[in-house]
């Protein structure tokens, strides 16, 4: 195998003997382990129209909220990224800002077989900060 593609054609398709199916964890479910494990959870790509599934904003504000048991919801959002569209970015900001979430960004490099560049996309230093200050999970 020479390729990425090849590898995707062959042993990892969908076709292949080898070929196990992903199982999801369900977001809800995603965000109370990490609250419970002391971490923050971030929704990454929101709104990435290539990937399939988009969030709507509704279920974000679901999301943020706090839990029966008291734990806290979703911490962050990730409202910079390639694949949202320039119109997505403004209403994704004003979202964060209402409930209080943290703004990441990302490149989401994966390696040079992409046309992204590592670093397109960064989360601002202040929310950074304010994400780990919000991690009872680490210690820095």
């Amino acid at each position: 195998m020479t390729s990425i593609a090849q590898a995707f054609e062959g042993p990892l398709s969908t076709r292949s003997p080898y070929y196990v199916d992903k199982v999801d964890t369900p977001i809800e479910r995603a965000v109370e382990m990490i609250s419970a494990a002391g971490g923050v959870s971030v929704v990454a790509h929101v709104r990435a129209r290539m990937r399939g599934r988009i969030l709507d904003l509704n279920q974000v504000r679901e999301l943020a909220g706090r839990r029966p048991d008291g734990s806290a919801g979703l911490g962050g959002l990730e409202v910079f990224h390639a694949d949202h569209a320039p119109e997505d970015i403004r209403p994704l900001a004003e979202l964060a800002e209402e409930l209080d979430l943290v703004v990441t960004g990302s490149s989401d490099y994966h390696g040079d077989n992409k046309t992204l560049s590592l670093g397109e996309h960064t989360t601002d230093v202040e929310q950074y900060e304010r994400l780990l200050a919000q991690s009872s999970g680490l210690t820095v």
